[in-house]
């Protein structure tokens, strides 16, 4: 049981600020929705915690410093799946020939 915490301790701290881009992206969306529409909106949370992974695991493919994932997750939280939805909406990639 010892050589499990301690495999889950080590992997937290490799990880540690993937997890907290990703509990910070939920936690403001929760607090957004509850000020928004005064109920949480759970699936808009667990959606920008999702978001949130997928846009730091390209900064980590980028090769582009891991604490902008933080940042990332308190925008993503802030601004909600839609908004990003549309900043992705507006980049225009063109298809190969």
């Amino acid at each position: 049981m010892q050589d499990y915490f301690k495999y889950a301790i080590d992997w937290l701290d490799a990880h540690n600020l993937t997890v907290v881009a990703v509990i910070l992206s939920v936690i403001v969306a929760i607090v957004r929705s509850l000020k928004k529409r005064g109920k949480i909106d759970w699936l808009e949370a667990v959606l920008c915690g999702c978001l949130t992974l997928t846009i730091v695991s390209a900064l980590e493919y980028l090769a582009l410093p891991m604490q902008l994932s933080i940042f990332v997750g308190g925008i993503v939280g802030f601004k909600g799946t839609l908004w990003v939805d549309r900043m992705l909406s507006l980049i225009h990639i063109s298809e190969p020939t």
